[in-house]
């Protein structure tokens, strides 16, 4: 580099992902035991007020659970007086615009839980390929505050490590960032940096 050029490396917050192994049933294995019995504990309550399920957007059903994810995060983000934190039109108009186009791609993840008749928690995230090996990560949530503790976010977290797992990926990426929740999970970090150049005359 030419001596008009100058450098900064500054170090981030790391990115959280969890190797896959081959086979769904070998999966709990890999968490710790606290976390293995908290989930039976929360799939049973689930099923106990549901019946429970997890869907997963088709053409059918992705206006319905792109409009629930909206929802769930507005009142999440209001629960904590947060309001102005949620998606503003402008980007949920854009997701609805790309997600048709993601879905027909294969690169898609969007899941809803549906508690007796109504979505309660959502996730939102892609499935991808780099370097050969396939990669599913988890980008947007939300769940219904009214129902926190019940774990709903944890429980379609599950199911789309899960389902990540059945399609063969290799890795399930929770993205940039150190939240708590994540860790429950026994996660392993891949360190960031931001690089940045500038000019003497700039």
């Amino acid at each position: 580099m030419s001596a008009d050029w100058h450098e900064e490396v500054t170090r981030q917050e790391p990115c959280l992902f969890l190797e896959l192994p081959t086979a769904v049933g070998e999966f709990p294995r890999l968490l710790p035991r606290r976390t293995r019995k908290n989930l039976r504990y929360y799939w049973h309550r689930a099923e106990i007020m549901g019946p429970a399920c997890v869907e997963r957007a088709n053409e059918r059903n992705l206006d319905e659970l792109l409009g629930a994810l909206f929802r769930l995060q507005r009142a999440r983000w209001s629960a904590r007086g947060l309001a102005e934190m949620s998606a503003t039109e402008a980007v949920r108009k854009a997701h609805r615009e790309t997600a048709p186009a993601l879905l027909s791609h294969g690169v898609l993840r969007l899941y809803g839980l549906r508690l007796a008749d109504r979505i309660v928690a959502s996730l939102y995230g892609f499935t991808y390929t780099t370097a050969g090996k396939k990669q599913a990560s988890a980008y947007l949530s939300g769940f219904d505050p009214s129902l926190e503790g019940l774990s709903l976010g944890t429980l379609v977290l599950d199911y789309a490590v899960q389902e990540a797992i059945r399609e063969g990926a290799a890795e399930f990426d929770f993205l940039r960032g150190c939240e708590a929740y994540k860790y429950h999970w026994r996660p392993k970090e891949r360190l960031t940096y931001r690089r940045r150049l500038w000019h003497t005359r700039a």
